[in-house]
């Protein structure tokens, strides 16, 4: 999917996709592209028979709070109305639907589940980094801090004060080791599996913040397809994504 909507940018404006590729807006060594898309929704992997089945719609979820960003996506959309996948094939692009942002309190809590799993690491002694999950007592912390600085970018300014400080708490009830996604990168020696982890949280604190989180993504490699969030309590166990 990554690839896919990369491949939108480039048809809409191959200079924007090159920026967004090679550089994005960055802060210090930090690099962030400012939007996040849930996994396809009506495609099953049968891991016995080593195929694909495609369950008519197939939907995604993109969420951006860059205008260009949006503008660039749909236009790439419309090129041809369709959307191409490695080993899928082509799509064809039936239904757009367009979304008001999220409004909130700065008292409201606000309950999320998650289209793509969410992934943040921690730096070991040795240089190496280590997937967190999210029972484990720095997760909270780390996926915060990842959006305060996302924040912080985006706006050029600090979050507002005065509505307390943001929190994100994981829904235990929705989460297990075993509700895992990950995407391999890169090829040969450099290629890496990153993990990520499927689970229903609740954001507390400034509005702001709990809009930007849902317009943005929670965590790391947002761009990869991790940290979608859709507002509400999900229905059932998140799905597990192995």
């Amino acid at each position: 999917m990554a690839s896919a909507i990369y491949n939108l940018f480039r048809k809409s404006d191959p200079e924007f996709a090159a920026f967004l590729h090679h550089q994005g807006w960055s802060e210090s060594s930090k690099r962030f592209k400012f939007y996040t898309f849930s996994r396809l929704k009506g495609v099953e992997k049968d891991a016995v028979n080593r195929q694909v089945i495609i369950r008519k719609p197939v939907w995604f979820r993109f969420h951006t709070p860059r205008h260009e960003v949006m503008d660039h996506f749909l236009a790439g959309l419309f090129h041809g109305r369709k959307l191409a996948l490695n080993g899928f094939g082509d799509l064809k692009v039936g239904l757009v639907e367009s979304e008001p942002s999220p409004q909130y309190t700065d008292e409201e809590a606000v309950p999320c589940y998650t289209r793509s799993p969410i992934t943040v690491h921690r730096k070991n002694p040795d240089g190496s980094k280590w997937n967190i999950r999210p029972n484990d007592p720095d997760w909270e912390q780390a996926v915060t801090s990842n959006l305060l600085e996302k924040y912080t970018l985006f706006y050029g300014t600090p979050p507002p004060e005065g509505a307390g400080p943001l929190r994100v708490t994981v829904d235990h009830a929705y989460w297990a080791p075993k509700n895992y996604g990950f995407i391999r990168t890169g090829l040969g020696p450099e290629r890496l599996t990153v993990f990520g982890y499927q689970c229903a949280v609740t954001l507390h604190g400034p509005a702001a913040l709990k809009q930007f989180a849902v317009e943005c993504g929670l965590g790391e490699s947002t761009a990869m397809g991790f940290g979608c969030l859709e507002p509400g309590n999900p229905v059932q166990s998140i799905e597990t994504n192995v």
